[in-house]
């Protein structure tokens, strides 16, 4: 499994230890965010905003898309509102273009909304891939995993992207164990690290005001632990790309 690390501008040299991304629309303004993510190498995702108060339009999207050369485009979605989400679809499907692949987000307060929405997406003929916020646990801490088996059952997607990390700190670890999600984002791994956290330890904080614009000295305790931490994950989620044990930047 895949495992996109969404980190502050600060920490982008983490992000680059995985092949994998997660872009936030609304970030793409700061020069250097636009720099790293316009070169890094990789699988691209470019997400829409939503979970972070963010309204990306297809013009925005596109834009983006185009000159930062993603793969997936996350369609516009409505937290925990499956009707809301499928109007945003609909509304979005006439401007499509061929050369991106794109992400429908499972959203609803309900199993039978949520449901609604994957099937929905999965007569479109141009959502090509899955996606199921951390919002779904709210319903139950262990709902996301739950619903793996029985989309891959009975929904042809071609891939299921999990967006954002929850609570369960060891989720990515049951997900990967599935066999069947492609990949994961998440700023879990820093924020813990931010807050004096090991990830081992399973303690889980809110994201700090801010985040994005964070910036820790190279070297220092928090340093490590973060770097621990995005090291930890990656593991968890089946990915060691590393080849030594001094941090990038250390």
């Amino acid at each position: 499994m895949k495992a996109a690390i969404i980190t502050p501008i600060d920490l982008l040299d983490l992000a680059a230890l995985s092949d994998y991304h997660l872009i936030l629309p609304q970030l793409y303004s700061n020069d250097t965010y636009r720099r790293f993510y316009d070169d890094v190498g990789g699988f691209k995702i470019l997400d829409n905003g939503a979970a972070e108060g963010h309204r990306a339009d297809y013009v925005e999207l596109h834009d983006i898309g185009i000159q930062c050369g993603v793969d997936e485009i996350v369609v516009p979605d409505s937290l925990c509102d499956c009707n809301r989400t499928i109007e945003l679809a609909r509304e979005f499907e006439p401007h499509v273009r061929s050369e991106f692949r794109y992400v429908g987000v499972a959203q609803g307060s309900t199993i039978a909304e949520i449901l609604k929405c994957i099937t929905y997406y999965s007569f479109t003929g141009w959502v090509t891939t899955l996606a199921l916020p951390r919002v779904i646990n709210n319903i139950h801490w262990s709902q996301r995993l739950s619903l793996i088996e029985p989309i891959v059952k009975e929904f042809q997607f071609d891939a299921i992207h999990c967006l954002g990390g929850s609570a369960w700190v060891r989720e990515v670890v049951a997900l990967q164990g599935t066999g069947h999600v492609r990949g994961m984002d998440t700023s879990m791994p820093v924020v813990l690290g931010l807050a004096s956290k090991s990830l081992v330890d399973e303690g889980y904080v809110q994201r700090q005001p801010n985040y994005f614009d964070v910036q820790v000295e190279r070297n220092s305790y928090v340093w490590e632990l973060i770097y621990d931490n995005v090291r930890t994950y990656l593991q968890w989620a089946g990915v060691d790309p590393f080849s030594g044990e001094t941090p990038p930047g250390g």
